[in-house]
């Protein structure tokens, strides 16, 4: 069966998204200048990314959800320059508009940690990494890749036993966009200890946000009060996200501007919706396959169940 999320292979071991970016736009986002004060968030696809990117905005913005941009606040790097769900036609080249913002300047990426713009090694900017359960991953990954092929298409796609089994072998055989979820943590996790990197868990975000919020705030510099805490926490729940994206949606077909519905990125994020999804014999397959990839990470068993 065809893979259902193409992809091209860059530097021979790379996955990229073949639907969105190309090999020159990767390159030129290696060699971007990188500023001592950028905020990188990196994750696998379906790990809370906008959620992220939704905190740290907020955070920069001392919980005033008005003064954020949304022509920056919810865009992937290495898929700026393309048509793409992260972006509306207002958008632009986003890479360009990065080198024309005003600090601090946050970026996304889901691209492995050895794709990051070279300069990150030398100028240490921070880098906030989000972890979710892989098992939950592959199964928010598959209902995306199906929500949007439908977006896309304007055809119903229905869903298949046979069609979650290929995706599966997919993912956990790295033959999808960004590659294996194995890989892509651990090429993180390994600078767990350097000061400017940051590990946060999806989990830990859905089980005490303001935890979470007031962790974020501190590592990138911005300390803020209870008040503003507390607003951080408010417009970064679940709800007010899929609003304020709605709000936004409405207001980009009003002023007639080709755009995607913007909910397609705001879901519940259900902890362990995997249960619902995997037989017996992917669970223990993927649980055997996990052990194998993390044996040298102190991660091995935190997400194996079996």
């Amino acid at each position: 069966m065809e893979t259902l999320t193409p992809f091209l292979v860059y530097k021979g071991r790379y996955h990229v998204p073949a639907r969105s970016t190309t090999k020159e736009f990767i390159e030129e986002f290696e060699d971007m200048e990188v500023r001592h004060d950028d905020i990188f968030i990196a994750t696998y696809p379906k790990s809370g990314t906008h959620w992220m990117q939704e905190i740290v905005h907020l955070i920069l913005a001392d919980g005033h959800s008005e003064k954020l941009d949304v022509t920056h606040r919810r865009i992937v790097a290495e898929l700026a320059d393309v048509k793409s769900p992260e972006m509306t036609a207002t958008v632009g080249p986003t890479l360009r508009n990065f080198k024309d913002s005003p600090s601090p300047r946050v970026i996304t990426t889901h691209l492995p940690c050895e794709l990051l713009p070279k300069q990150s090694r030398e100028k240490k900017n921070k880098v906030i990494y989000v972890l979710r359960h892989p098992k939950d991953v592959f199964v928010s990954y598959y209902n995306f890749v199906l929500q949007y092929s439908e977006m896309i298409t304007g055809k119903t796609v229905p869903h298949t036993q046979e069609m979650f089994d290929a995706f599966f072998g997919d993912l956990i055989g790295g033959r999808a966009e960004y590659g294996d979820w194995f890989d892509n943590v651990i090429g993180y996790y390994e600078h767990r200890h350097n000061v400017n990197f940051l590990f946060v868990h999806f989990e830990a975000m859905k089980s005490d946000l303001e935890k979470v919020v007031r962790e974020v705030s501190s590592f990138i510099g911005r300390e803020l009060d209870n008040t503003a805490v507390k607003r951080v926490v408010e417009s970064a729940s679940i709800e007010v996200m899929r609003a304020s994206f709605q709000k936004d949606h409405e207001q980009n077909l009003t002023e007639g501007k080709e755009v995607v519905d913007l909910n397609i990125f705001v879901k519940s994020g259900t902890l362990n919706q995997w249960k619902y999804s995997f037989s017996s014999e992917q669970n223990e397959r993927f649980d055997n396959f996990y052990r194998e990839k993390m044996m040298n990470c102190d991660l091995t068993t935190r997400y194996v169940v079996s």
